[in-house]
């Protein structure tokens, strides 16, 4: 089965919906949206309006994601260390 709008370069990787992220990872939805907009995720866009997640990408990411939360990070500053290779990777 084919996603609408997804290349077959993309269905070579593991790209999951956004329920899969929320239940392994115990936040929201409103949470993995927010993430998404700051740009700690990039995502693909499948039928209607459904958001796909690179599963590799959200798995190296997120603990990242939570070890800079706890140090008291703010997400600004997560997102800058995230795609610009910031400091104390």
């Amino acid at each position: 089965m084919a996603l609408k709008g997804v290349s077959q370069d993309t269905l070579s990787e593991q790209w999951v919906p956004s329920k899969d992220i929320v239940v392994r990872y115990k936040i929201s939805y409103s949470t993995l949206t927010h993430y998404t907009n700051l740009g700690f995720f990039n995502i693909q866009k499948g039928g209607g309006n459904r958001r796909l997640y690179n599963i590799e990408e959200v798995e190296s990411r997120m603990g990242k994601i939570m070890r800079w939360i706890r140090e008291g990070y703010n997400l600004r500053l997560i997102s800058r260390k995230l795609n610009n290779g910031g400091p104390h990777e």
